[in-house]
């Protein structure tokens, strides 16, 4: 240290005794070191800068070639078809560029040059931390495709059973890319819960009370179908919402450990109906209101329907089982009040105040 201190004092002076060259020695070093920070700074920015997404060098480009050189854009059926034949990526995305756009609104319009792309192209950064929920994307799939089925079956002036019914016909296996879907499985399951909820039977009537049923059905991972009726009254003043018993039928192959496979549908349908009766989250300057048990409201005991869970016989291999029983609830409880009310609900949770609005 006493060494670099000397030579910092000698440079000193020698700049001081030649204040000119100092001046441009100093200007000198400013102005390449500033070129190289700024030069770094642009190729950094447009060439080395990570892509925006988690593994930028995974990613590749597809596109279709022919014998002339070059690269050729493909058609949408075609890229349908190979996202759903797709084993060898985690997801793919379509775009194209140079789309002549004429956009329009309050004022004058105007015409530009944009891309158009799949929403999955572009990472979304919520606000909102975001987690998988019990059973990931079904749930919200499930409520949009069996809601419309009944809208449907009620258009048409069909029982919502028999269109399900005939919708499955003739009763094979469906290969949907490397998926086989027996849908003679799922016909088994529809049957097998409306003969356990009594579907074709006279509605029961309450007091001061609506009452009605609805019917929903999925199919899990290619290997285990369900069926649910759900039986719901609305109180014809207050709008109070009441789930009095939920009847499950499912087939996932032979049933090794019947009362854990009991319990497992039982707890995912007390799951289903948190979400469909309460299953709401407020923010407030940034930040979620609800912090826990104490503030979000959960099914209570008194709540609870009563469940009946049902098992196809079956000797093929069993099928896995855990959140197969959350994805039909919100359908069949809005499906039952529809039937109670004539009031159709597309929006969770299911509240009092909807049904009113």
């Amino acid at each position: 240290m006493h060494g670099l201190a000397r030579d910092l004092k000698y440079a000193w002076r020698g700049l001081g005794r030649a204040p000119a060259f100092a001046a441009i020695a100093i200007i000198t070093l400013a102005l390449g070191i500033g070129a190289n920070t700024a030069i770094f700074s642009i190729i950094h920015a447009v060439l080395l800068r990570p892509l925006p997404y988690q593994n930028p060098g995974e990613l590749v480009r597809l596109y279709e070639t022919e014998d002339a050189p070059g690269n050729y854009p493909f058609a949408g059926p075609d890229f349908l078809d190979w996202k759903m034949q797709n084993r060898s990526f985690a997801d793919m995305a379509a775009f194209s560029y140079g789309q002549d756009i004429n956009l329009s609104g309050a004022g004058q319009p105007d015409h530009v040059i944009g891309t158009h792309a799949e929403a999955n192209f572009v990472r979304r950064n919520s606000p909102v931390p975001t987690g998988p929920w019990r059973a990931v994307e079904y749930p919200a799939q499930v409520f949009a495709r069996e809601s419309f089925l009944d809208e449907m079956a009620h258009a048409a002036g069909r029982d919502p059973l028999d269109l399900r019914l005939e919708l499955l016909q003739p009763g094979d296996i469906l290969k949907l890319g490397e998926a086989q879907i027996d849908r003679g499985r799922l016909i088994a399951a529809l049957k097998l819960v409306a003969e356990k909820s009594n579907w074709r039977g006279q509605p029961t009537s309450l007091p001061d009370r609506y009452w009605g049923r609805g019917l929903a059905c999925n199919i899990y991972s290619d290997d285990c179908f369900i069926a649910q009726v759900a039986e719901v009254s609305v109180g014809k003043s207050a709008g109070d919402i009441r789930v009095h018993r939920i009847v499950c039928a499912l087939d996932c192959g032979r049933v090794i450990n019947p009362l854990g496979l009991e319990g497992q549908a039982e707890s995912g349908i007390t799951w289903g109906l948190t979400a469909t009766l309460h299953g709401r989250i407020d923010f407030k300057d940034g930040a979620a209101v609800q912090e826990n048990y104490s503030d979000y409201e959960v099914l209570r005991l008194n709540e609870a329907p009563v469940f009946e869970t049902y098992f196809v016989p079956s000797e093929l291999r069993p099928g896995g089982f855990g959140e197969t029983a959350v994805p039909p609830v919100a359908p069949a409880v809005a499906n039952a009040i529809f039937a109670a009310t004539g009031k159709r609900i597309r929006r969770l949770p299911i509240t009092p105040e909807k049904l009113s609005s």
